[in-house]
This record gives C-alpha cells, structure tokens and sequence, in this order.
C-alpha cells in the first residue's frame, strides 16, 4: 500500500516536531514547511495527499511581495493542483468565529483549535483521504466493463 504524504504548515518548530512524529507513528510520511513559501516549495516538489494548515504564517525573508497567510497557502496549493484537489485541515490557535467560517467556506476538511486531542485531528485527516480517494467504477462480475 502507498503511503499517504502529509504537509504539516506551521511557523512552530515544536508542533512540527509533534505533529510529524505521531503522523508517522501512524505510517503517514510527513514533511513539514515553517512559512508560506516553504509551503508552495513542498507542495511542488512532492505533491502531498493531505495538508495540515496553520493559518499565521510568517513573512519569511521580510522581503516577500506575498503576505503568506494559511488561506493564501490554500489558493496555492488550488492553482498548482488542478488535477488533484488536495485537501486540508486547518489546525490554528486562532479563536476567531470568522476564520473558522472562511476556512470552511474554502473548502477546509475541518477546522480545529491547537488545544484538540490529536486523535481528533487524527480522524479527520483518515476521514478526508478517504473521501478525497479516487472511486474505481465497479466491474460486473465474471466481466470486465
């Protein structure tokens, strides 16, 4: 079975550390990105299965034209998968009612708070690959379609 890549998005090197160490723990691979470009980088290169997004990002090199955001990293990640719509899970310490609501509205799996138990994200992540899987159209039986 191929192994599901996973993208953790987050400026903390600790909740990279963590999250990457349980998702592999679960046979998930996992890279990490600490900023926005970092980001984009990673999901060219390696075109992961499931994203986990934070959504404050830094300015990386203070010099970017791009004030990278976790919902700017989505729309990235919309135009250079077109073929392959790659979902994500927004995991923030941000409270606000509104960037849940965004978040959701552009197409967020779900939507959780850094407090939540990882089982909880956990679930999540196994629920969005299953509904982001490919469907083989079944063939009839003793034929083929």
């Amino acid at each position: 079975m191929n192994k599901h890549k996973i993208l953790v998005i987050d400026d903390n090197p600790i909740v990279q550390s963590v999250y990457k160490r349980k998702l592999e723990a679960l046979g998930y691979d996992v890279m990490t990105a600490n900023d926005g470009a970092g980001a984009v980088s990673q999901i060219r290169a390696n075109g992961p299965d499931l994203a986990l997004v934070d959504l404050t990002l830094p300015d990386h090199d203070g010099m970017s034209p791009v004030q990278w955001d976790g919902f700017i990293v989505v729309e990235w990640m919309k135009r250079l998968h077109l073929e392959k719509k790659i979902p994500f899970i927004v995991v923030t310490a941000s409270q606000s009612p509104a960037n849940r609501e965004k978040a959701l509205s552009v197409g967020a799996s779900a939507y959780f708070n850094k407090s939540v138990p990882f089982e909880e994200i956990a679930a999540a992540i196994k629920t969005a690959l299953e509904n982001a899987a490919p469907t083989v159209p079944a063939t009839p039986a003793g034929g083929t379609s």
